[in-house]
């Protein structure tokens, strides 16, 4: 047990240190020994390699969280607002690379997601979602009507020229038999 103790103090590292401190005007010196290790010991070693495995693990998991974000943005552009393939393939690239490279490098980034994405499901963020779903709802039967409305006033348009050109037919063969049809009277 001695030789165990003996090593310890071999491995401690003492210096003296001296502090000053002032109380009610009164300066005073404090003297002490400050003890810290000399070497590491394998426990620690072992901690912060756990550690650095679990940060690593959070950032991956907040790099792939971020690619999952920016994925869903480009299916609700592709699928709810109807974009071009290429628009929605481009922005959601972009966006993917902000967002996982943002959540997996800054805490900054990933608190600052973190506090925005609950929103959605507060009073703004189902408004926001209602608004979605009711342009979604809208936009078909409201372009149905549109595509009809225009179709039915391509008809009528056709229909007033078909009954121009009939008119104006009826017309002149109306005016032609008085004018080609005159004999001159012969004596």
């Amino acid at each position: 047990m001695k030789m165990r103790s003996e090593e310890r103090k071999q491995l401690l590292m003492k210096s003296d240190i001296s502090v000053q401190v002032k109380r009610g005007g009164v300066t005073e010196t404090i003297r002490g020994a400050l003890s810290r290790p000399a070497g590491r010991s394998r426990l620690s070693g072992r901690r912060k390699l756990r550690a650095h495995l679990v940060e690593v693990g959070q950032r991956m998991v907040a790099f792939v969280s971020g690619l999952l974000i920016a994925s869903l943005y480009g299916l609700m552009t592709l699928f709810l607002q109807k974009q071009p393939l290429w628009f929605c393939a481009h922005t959601t690239l972009c966006l993917a690379g902000l967002a996982a490279f943002g959540m997996g490098l800054s805490v900054s980034v990933r608190a600052s997601i973190m506090v925005m994405l609950p929103s959605m499901c507060s009073g703004h963020g189902r408004n926001f979602l209602l608004l979605m779903f009711v342009s979604l709802l809208v936009s078909g039967p409201l372009s149905n009507t549109l595509e009809n409305t225009e179709r039915a006033a391509s008809s009528l348009l056709c229909g007033a020229e078909l009954a121009a050109n009939q008119t104006q037919e009826l017309m002149q063969k109306a005016a032609t038999p008085l004018f080609c049809k005159t004999r001159p009277h012969t004596h």
